[in-house]
Parts: structure tokens; C-alpha cells; sequence
């Protein structure tokens, strides 16, 4: 069984990162990992655990499959534009090749310590990826590495898959498909399979982290080893992977070692260098868990990743249900009894108190999941991308890839409450309808707010905008001009010089709000 390896832990790649790779090296290396037993042995290891585990750290694992599936399937997204836009217009796959294995390394180093310096399970998770992350092989053929990018890029009409993108490997492609076909499958033994597939992909392409916009935290989807690397060789800021938070009782056990643990590194190290090593190994996982964050339970909710005070403890106190925590020990938190109120209808009414089982856990709708069921058009692929974009940051209300930075920078109008909420009203509405009204009305006030005095951003014009909303809404960049030269003619008309979208604003709030300025913004929509 996987305790059976003793793996480099996760603190070991912050303390010391070539000591930490030469031990996964050398873990690599064994026979139970090698490609063709390598998904039996991390599968049955998995197992192992969520059999030895008590049935409330069971309902926690289940209880965020779907989210977790949702998040990663957003990351995929974002990654597959990323990497587009470096691949065909920075000249990345030339540049990488033509680097040093040393060059690369460096920047394979530093994403494989970013991944897992923090994490627990994506630690572990590279014995899944013995073949597809093994340094030597990623720094010394440029082509390999350049491989796994393309091979993680979500083509025309998979954007608006409800299932993340497996990596391609043979022996884990076999697997996976022997296991589902399994009829008599348990419930601990799906949520297995599930686990360690996600947590392969995860490790590789997607995965969570938090990012600072306006002062404020919030959750924005990013690739992990992939992204992390491509981050590293443009210069880019990498920001710490943010875990989130069990409940008191389930950290106190993954604080420590169980009885079985203790005595099989007895048996492998000798009694006095086990105690050490098991000090150690602790007091890093003690250390790891103490910067675990709480999260609201609600999707959409802008205080998502709950802030910290100066003691390191959330900074508001989060409410949790009770039918839920009485019952099965399962965490479920709110940052207000607003979110607990408008999740209970949306959500949790259908598993409050109850134990969930495989299939309850799997069918959760995402974000895009609503959208496609309330639409009567499938949204374009990068429509797609959009929806899960917003969805998952509730603290931005809306994404723009600028072409100099090829990142997505975030739209905020959080400074000005009214302004925010009308604006996400006429989003949703053009998002389930694609009416093209609301979409001129959106676009009109993106482009405006983009030349207001002091929110400009590099790389982000109204022409910027018009293109993405075209291709987002499957119209044309001509059509959607005139729509926004028709929405400026209205501004104009207006005795207050609203722009069409705040029309419902009251002139009162609008006069506070606007600086004189704001009033006498054009816009040019003529490429010169």
C-alpha cells in the first residue's frame, strides 16, 4: 500500500527543493510505480486511505468532488487560451527549444515546488504522473514538455464539456475505463477512482489559487506545473497555492501520524530515526494546515476565500450548518446568513443532514451546467469560458485577455456596489439569451469604463473588448460597433449622462458616484 513509500513531504520542497526532487526521483524509480502498475497502486493507495478514513473525512471528500471538477474544468479553460495565445503569438514553442536544459530546469524546479510545497494530495499525486512530470525528461527534451502543453489544450467543441480533460496515458486511459465499467463498483471505490484521476489532472494543468484585485481576495483559476512554468520562463508573479480549511476534528487527524503509519516506519527506519523523521513530518503538516483558509459555501459568493487577520484566522466569522455538522461532521460554512439562505434553495437543501453517496456527489451542476439549461443556444467555446471565468471569481465581473501581458485581466466595479450589480444583472441576462440589446448595453459600458481617467489597463482598449465580445456572442465586430455607437448616442441624450446600463441608477447615486469627467468619455471605435 502507498504507506508502505515513504514520499518526500510537501515542506521538504520549500526547505530544500533539490533534496525533495531527489527523493521523488528515486520513488519514481520503484517498481510500483512503474507506468504499467502505477494507476493500481495510487488507486489502491487511495482506496486504502478513504477505507481507513472515518465516514465524516469520506463525506468532506465527497461533498467537494463536484466543486473541485468545476474549478479544474475552468482552469483547463483559461489554460487552453493561455497557451493558444504563447504558442501562435509570443513565439513561446521556438524559444522554449531553444533554451538550456539548465534554463529549463530552473523553471521546472520552481513550478514543481509551487505545486506541491503546499499541498498534501498534489504531493502525492506525482506518483500518477511518473511519466508526464519527471524532471530529467522535461528539462533535457524541450520537446516533451512543449508535448504535454498541446496535449492539455481543450480543442473546438470540448470547451463546453462538464468533464475536465484527461492527460492522454495509455495505462491510466486503460484503467479508468476497466474500473468504470465495473457494475458492481462501491461507493468508497468510485469516489477512489475519481480522486486520484482528479488530482493527476490538477497536479499537472488546473488547479485553484488565490489572487489580490482591488485590495480585495478571491479565487481565480489558474494551471498548476503547465502554467506555473509558463509563468516562470515570461517573468510572470507566481502566487502561493491557497488550501482550504477542514473542519477542527478532521485537521487534528491529518495532524498526525495513525497507528498503522507509526508502526510501519518503525519497521522501515528503526524506532529512533522513525521518531525524528515522524517530528518532522508532523510539525511541517501542523504548519501546512495552520494556512488552510475557510471558503463560503455559497458559488458566487464574493468572500469566497475568507481573509485573514494579523493572527493568521479568518477575519470574519463564518456561520456552518447545523443539520450538517450534528449529523455527519461535514463543514459546511457561510460568510453570512444571507449566503447560507440563498445556498439552502439553490443547493443545500437537497443534502442537508444527509450522507451522500457517488452519484449524489457527481451530480451537482456547474456554473456553465445551469447556463446550458436555461439557454436554448450552446454558448460559443470561449463563451464557455467566460461563464465558469465569472462564476468561479465572484469578486470580478468580467475577464478581458489582454494581448500584451496574454493574461486575463479582471473587471471589477466592486468600488461602486450599484454600478456592480446592475452591470452582472444585464451580463447574466445576455449569458442565458445572448440578446443582443443587453450585449451592446454590456459592451458599451466595458468599453466606457476602460477610457474612464484612472482605470486603464495594459493592453485593454474598447477595440480589445469589441473583438471578445464578438467572438464570446458569435456576432460580428461591425454589428457590435454600431450597438455600442448607438448605446453612446443614448448616453449623450441622457440629462445625466448615464451610460444606457446604469440607466436604472438613481441621478442622485450617479452624481455622487461619477467624477465630472466621467460625463465626457468617447468613444473610438475606428482602428487605425
Amino acid at each position: 500500500m502507498q504507506s508502505m513509500i515513504h514520499f518526500p513531504p510537501p515542506h521538504r520542497a520549500i526547505e530544500n527543493a533539490e533534496d525533495w526532487n531527489d527523493g521523488w526521483e528515486k520513488v519514481l524509480r520503484l517498481p510500483q510505480l512503474a507506468p504499467a502498475r502505477a494507476p493500481y497502486f495510487v488507486y489502491g493507495s487511495m482506496l486504502h486511505n478513504i477505507r481507513m478514513d472515518a465516514e465524516d473525512a469520506v463525506q468532506d471528500m465527497m461533498f467537494h468532488l463536484d466543486e473541485m471538477k468545476s474549478l479544474t474544468l475552468s482552469a483547463q479553460r483559461v489554460l487552453s487560451i493561455q497557451a493558444v495565445q504563447h504558442l501562435a503569438n509570443d513565439d513561446f514553442e521556438r524559444r522554449w527549444l531553444e533554451a538550456s536544459p539548465a534554463e529549463r530546469r530552473k523553471h521546472l524546479m520552481l513550478a514543481f515546488v509551487k505545486s506541491c510545497g503546499n499541498s498534501d494530495g498534489l504531493n502525492s499525486a506525482r506518483t500518477s504522473c511518473g511519466v508526464e512530470l519527471r524532471l530529467t525528461r522535461l528539462r533535457l527534451l524541450g520537446r516533451a514538455f512543449i508535448d504535454l502543453l498541446q496535449s492539455a489544450i481543450m480543442l473546438d467543441g470540448t470547451m463546453t464539456s462538464t468533464e475536465p480533460k484527461r492527460i492522454a496515458n495509455l495505462d491510466w486511459d486503460r484503467f479508468e475505463a476497466k474500473r468504470k465499467a465495473d457494475a458492481h463498483a462501491t461507493n468508497e471505490e468510485k469516489l477512489a477512482l475519481a480522486q486520484v484521476v482528479l488530482l493527476r489532472t490538477r497536479l499537472i494543468c488546473a488547479h485553484p489559487h488565490r489572487q489580490s484585485l482591488y485590495g480585495l481576495e478571491l479565487m481565480l483559476i489558474e494551471g498548476q506545473v503547465l502554467t506555473y512554468t509558463l509563468d516562470s520562463f515570461h517573468g510572470n508573479e507566481i502566487k502561493d497555492l491557497v488550501v482550504l480549511k477542514d473542519s477542527r476534528e478532521l485537521q487534528k487527524r491529518r495532524a498526525s501520524k495513525t497507528p498503522e503509519e507509526k508502526e510501519i516506519y518503525k519497521r522501515m527506519y528503526g524506532l529512533k530515526l522513525a521518531n525524528e523523521i515522524m517530528s518532522e513530518e508532523d510539525a511541517g503538516k501542523k504548519e501546512r494546515l495552520s494556512h488552510r483558509q475557510l471558503t463560503c459555501s455559497r458559488t458566487g459568493c464574493p468572500a469566497r476565500v475568507a481573509e485573514l487577520n494579523t493572527k493568521g484566522t479568518p477575519a470574519i466569522k463564518f456561520l456552518r450548518c447545523s443539520q450538517c455538522w450534528v449529523k455527519l461532521k461535514r463543514q459546511v460554512s457561510y460568510c453570512s446568513r444571507e449566503c447560507q439562505k440563498e445556498d439552502w434553495s439553490l443547493r443545500h437543501k437537497a443534502i442537508c443532514g444527509k450522507a451522500m453517496d457517488f452519484e449524489m456527489a457527481s451530480s451537482a451542476s456547474s456554473s456553465l451546467s445551469a447556463i446550458l439549461k436555461s439557454s436554448n443556444v450552446a454558448p460559443s467555446d470561449i463563451l464557455a469560458n467566460q461563464i465558469e471565468l465569472c462564476t468561479s471569481t465572484p469578486c470580478a465581473d468580467y475577464f478581458i485577455l489582454s494581448p500584451e501581458k496574454f493574461d486575463f485581466e479582471g473587471i471589477s466595479f466592486a468600488h461602486t456596489p450599484s454600478f456592480s450589480v446592475a452591470f452582472r444583472k444585464c451580463r447574466d441576462h445576455a449569458f442565458e439569451t445572448r440578446d443582443p440589446t443587453s450585449l451592446a448595453r454590456m459592451a458599451h459600458f466595458l468599453c466606457w469604463s476602460s477610457l474612464v481617467p484612472g482605470s486603464e489597463r495594459v493592453g485593454v482598449t474598447p477595440r480589445v473588448i469589441v473583438v471578445q465580445l464578438a467572438m464570446e456572442f458569435q456576432t460580428s465586430p461591425e454589428g457590435l460597433n454600431l450597438g455600442i455607437l448607438g448605446m453612446q448616442k443614448l448616453q449623450k441624450a441622457d440629462p445625466w449622462k448615464r451610460p444606457p446600463l446604469l440607466h436604472g441608477t438613481p441621478p442622485d447615486d450617479w452624481e455622487e458616484a461619477c467624477a465630472p469627467e466621467w460625463k465626457t468619455v468617447v468613444i473610438n471605435l475606428i482602428e487605425k
